[in-house]
């Protein structure tokens, strides 16, 4: 099952819990898009803050957005 950045899984295995460090990596996306900065100008400033995606594969445009429309929605 993918979990969706941001949420681990509880130990009882049924409930997502907030992950500290992507819900802050988060609050990062959400601070950089508010100050206009493009999608790919915040994957990079990830990329060199040594935030990692969950799979700690490269951030990409598409991966800033489809995280900041989930926290949107």
């Amino acid at each position: 099952r993918h979990l969706p950045f941001g949420f681990s899984l509880d130990p009882n295995g049924i409930d997502l819990v907030p992950h500290p460090q992507e819900q802050r990596a988060i609050q990062i996306m959400q601070a950089l898009r508010a100050k206009g900065c493009s999608l790919r100008a915040i994957a990079a400033a990830l990329t060199t803050k040594g935030i990692h995606t969950k799979t700690r594969t490269a951030w990409t445009p598409e991966s800033i957005r489809g995280i900041l429309r989930k926290v949107a929605a």
